[in-house]
């Protein structure tokens, strides 16, 4: 169940830049191949599902891979997800949990808060085996999260800082965590605030 969890998670995002129904696939193509990143991951949304007709995982996989190595988190994270299917790569959550990682390095705050929330619950060694949680490193995921200003990661942060898990116990650093995800936008944030006032 935790495996299934991990690649919906890391599955999930919308599509970014231009509305996708405003450019083909072959101006998306161009565009990316020209260096515009954002380009690269829509062209790989379209291709893996299905936009201009039938899925093209090899295709889907090629351009979220340019747009990884050019640097684009969201497109690392996508390719993410292809490996822990295997869809149109060849399977791998090694090469999944690297990309996450990676994601996470080039500001894909979202894959940030993924790797928090794995490590908090137990981080994968295989995909059926976990380690045990990690509460600290999880706080570390959260920490960069939060500063990119990922509200659900500041929500979760607080959340350790409350119980001291992984981390000392700080009332006041939990309080100024949740008011920052209130402020955010995010309601779990305004009601742990509440909690603790």
């Amino acid at each position: 169940m935790k495996n299934l969890t991990f690649c919906l998670t890391i599955g999930f995002s919308s599509f970014v830049g231009a509305p996708l129904h405003a450019l083909t696939v072959s101006e998306l193509e161009k565009n990316c191949l020209d260096g515009d990143l954002v380009s690269c991951e829509n062209a790989g949304v379209a291709y893996e599902y299905g936009t201009d007709g039938l899925a093209d995982y090899v295709k889907a996989a090629e351009f979220y891979n340019i747009g990884c190595i050019g640097g684009h988190g969201k497109a690392c994270r996508r390719l993410s997800n292809l490996y822990v299917d295997g869809s149109g790569v060849p399977q791998s959550f090694d090469e999944s949990w690297r990309l996450v990682h990676l994601a996470c390095e080039k500001d894909d705050f979202f894959s940030c808060n993924v790797l928090g929330t794995t490590y908090e619950r137990g981080f994968p060694l295989t995909p059926d085996s976990y380690g045990p949680p990690d509460p600290l490193r999880a706080s570390e995921f959260y920490s960069v999260a939060c500063e990119g200003n990922y509200e659900v990661s500041c929500s979760n942060l607080a959340a350790l800082y409350a119980f001291g898990s992984g981390v000392t116990r700080n009332t006041d650093k939990a309080k100024s965590l949740y008011r920052k995800a209130c402020d955010l936008g995010w309601k779990r944030g305004c009601e742990g605030l509440a909690r603790l006032n």
